[in-house]
């Protein structure tokens, strides 16, 4: 069962780091092809915030496999000596028996032969030294299997230790490249603070995110209907005002109208903004299925709970998603990470509660 469990992980972790080069494959080959267009300040650090959370999900996998590996190599360590412990044992034990035949010599076996008095124990003694001359047959065939055990156990382990320095490799280049995008983002972040026309595109860019957001919600609310679903909603209901803070931190936007400090206008959230650590774990705040997991432009990777009877949250500037649509996460589960500081929208996240096509303030729902 541990071997089964362990071959499944390395398979869902081989398949999680391809699909986080793909990802990132195609990013790239979409940024090149808009190399040549007249792109804003906000799109390029949107999409370099994007980049930047691609490129950290493939180290945490690199990281992964990293260990997976030395465990791996752990076992066939151990593997390794024990086959070199059985071989040497085997070798002393063909050894001691070629001495042995060494000592009494071939004339020996024939001087007992024509020692016996009768063909019965002739007989006997034949079928004994049969046995004696098979057992030392089946005791060199099994050192020499004990042999090709170690041979073959040896490739293994070198093999093994030739990928985990190819992972090391990769995470050591992955980590250059990260760093540099880092430095390129807050050049950018700099000349984007400055400027109104950056932030005014952003405020729009978020208020197109909502309109994304309630449309997902909607079309899950059809497929409810449709289906004419009965999930009954009163579990999550009945947890108002002790829901779990889907991260730890502080509320620096409110739910509702807003004045934003630069611009000096009003401003409409579905939600609230909790700032938080950079790197922090984001909580699914109770039991539910992802009904999806995007990213949109003013909003990050986002992810979206269904939680029965027409209840849903989201979650949004996450840089880190660690779930899948159609996947059940429990109460308190870790479903992403927090960005860092330096980002777009810095370390915040944005969590917001539906129950059908009517937002609430997410504050009056946590504890």
């Amino acid at each position: 069962m541990f071997i089964m469990n362990m071959v499944e992980g390395n398979a869902q972790t081989r398949d999680n780091l391809q699909k986080v080069r793909k990802e990132i494959q195609q990013l790239e080959a979409d940024l090149r092809a808009k190399e040549n267009e007249e792109g804003s300040l906000i799109e390029q650090v949107e999409d370099m915030d994007r980049e930047i959370g691609l490129r950290q999900t493939l180290l945490d996998e690199l990281e992964v496999e990293r260990k997976e590996k030395e465990r791996k190599i752990q076992e066939t360590s151990i593997l390794l000596q024990k086959a070199k412990e059985g071989y040497l044992k085997q070798k002393a034990v063909v050894a001691q028996r070629m001495v042995s035949l060494y000592k009494r010599g071939r004339s020996a076996d024939w001087e007992a032969l024509f020692s016996v008095s009768s063909l019965s124990q002739a007989a006997v003694w034949l079928k004994y030294q049969k046995r004696i001359v098979e057992n030392d047959q089946r005791n060199l065939q099994q050192l020499l299997e004990k042999a090709a055990e170690i041979q073959s156990t040896q490739r293994q382990l070198d093999k093994e230790l030739e990928e985990k320095e190819e992972v090391i490799r990769e995470k050591r280049v992955e980590t250059e490249k990260l760093g540099k995008k880092k430095s390129s983002r807050e050049k950018l972040l700099v000349l984007v603070q400055k400027d109104k026309k950056s932030i005014q595109e952003q405020l729009q860019r978020k208020r197109m995110a909502f309109r994304e957001i309630e449309g997902r919600i909607n079309q899950e609310e059809q497929k409810r209907q449709a289906l004419a679903e009965k999930t009954d909603g009163s579990r999550f209901a009945a947890q108002k005002g002790k829901l779990i803070w889907p991260v730890k931190g502080k509320i620096v936007s409110k739910y509702g109208r807003n004045m934003h400090p630069v611009l000096k206008t009003w401003t409409e959230n579905l939600g609230i903004d909790i700032e938080a650590a950079e790197g922090a774990d984001i909580r699914s705040v109770n039991m539910g299925k992802i009904v999806w997991v995007g990213w949109l432009r003013g909003m990050r990777n986002m992810v979206l709970v269904d939680h029965g009877g027409g209840y849903y949250t989201v979650y949004g500037h996450l840089d880190e998603v660690f779930v899948n649509t159609g996947e059940t996460v429990g109460d308190a589960q870790i479903i992403g990470r927090i960005g860092d500081r330096r980002s777009l929208d810095g370390s915040t996240l944005h969590f917001q509660i539906w129950n059908g096509m009517t937002h609430f303030d997410p504050e009056t729902w946590l504890r």
